[in-house]
């Protein structure tokens, strides 16, 4: 310090800044730490008030979906993966009804348009048979469809609840949307088996059971305890028929409609012959 009469100056010395160490030494790179990797304790729900099945907010859930993850839900139904578990990476924990709602929905229109083109086709060559639009079809399709994808989860979930594995608990929101999703692809192949050629439609079916049918099957094997492996394989060929069922009821080739042959119609002039002399008596 430097005294003067007039002035006083005085110098101070500066702050002193202190860092902080946040490395951490201990830390090593796993796939659980990875954040493209799956964790299935990081997609846990955060715990929420729980809704009232009477209230539109619990319906509002199932339905809360964006069109990003619509899509992503429909094209892995359709490419099995055996090292992604579909149910485990797609649905978990946010299951919806949504698109399996809107799938079987476009799915009985599609079956049943095209299984009526495919009939126009297949009797087209016969001149004389008179085609027309099966409405019947489009009841039958609403109702396989339906049926397979409501009420066949409904009755697995009921057998697991009861026998199924205790450390792998299926949701029956899960199943629904499974079930729902498996049948995407259908969707396009019922626009190829409009092609009138047996082997091919039989082609598509095998391609079609095969692909959504591992999906679905490797997606809820771990709920399935090895006294329940027959129900699993019972699945797997409820799925096998029904795909055939589309072919059986509406696109086999049944063989040429019967030819009505056209008779022509001859107008019968009857004459009657009178005489112009009275009989005689």
């Amino acid at each position: 310090m430097m005294k003067n009469p007039h002035t006083e100056i005085s110098f101070d010395q500066p702050a002193q800044l202190n860092f902080q160490d946040f490395s951490d030494n201990n830390y090593s790179y796993s796939p659980a730490s990875d954040p493209l990797q799956y964790n299935q304790q990081n997609n846990e729900p955060q715990p929420s008030e729980r809704k009232s099945v009477f209230s539109l907010g619990f319906y509002q859930d199932l339905f809360d979906v964006n069109t990003e993850e619509v899509i992503n839900r429909i094209k892995w139904s359709m490419i099995p993966n055996p090292n992604l578990n579909y149910l485990q990476n797609f649905i978990k924990n946010k299951p919806d009804l949504y698109g399996p709602f809107w799938i079987c929905v476009t799915l009985v229109f599609t079956i049943a348009v095209s299984g009526n083109v495919a009939e126009y086709l297949q009797t087209a060559a016969a001149r004389n048979y008179h085609w027309k639009y099966d409405f019947h079809a489009v009841t039958a399709a609403g109702t396989v469809i339906f049926s397979y994808a409501w009420i066949v989860p409904v009755v697995l979930w009921i057998i697991l609840q009861w026998y199924g594995s205790d450390q792998f608990k299926l949701n029956l929101l899960e199943l629904l949307c499974v079930y729902g999703y498996c049948l995407s692809v259908f969707v396009p192949l019922s626009i190829l088996w409009v092609i009138p050629i047996s082997w091919i439609q039989w082609t598509l079916v095998a391609l079609g059971a095969v692909t959504s049918g591992t999906v679905l099957i490797t997606s809820i094997y771990s709920a399935f305890t090895p006294k329940l492996y027959p129900l699993l394989a019972v699945a797997l060929v409820l799925h096998i028929l029904l795909a055939a069922s589309f072919i059986l009821y509406f696109f086999h080739v049944h063989g040429s409609p019967p030819i009505i042959p056209v008779i022509p119609v001859h107008e019968v002039v009857s004459a009657r012959i009178t005489n112009s002399t009275p009989a005689s008596h």
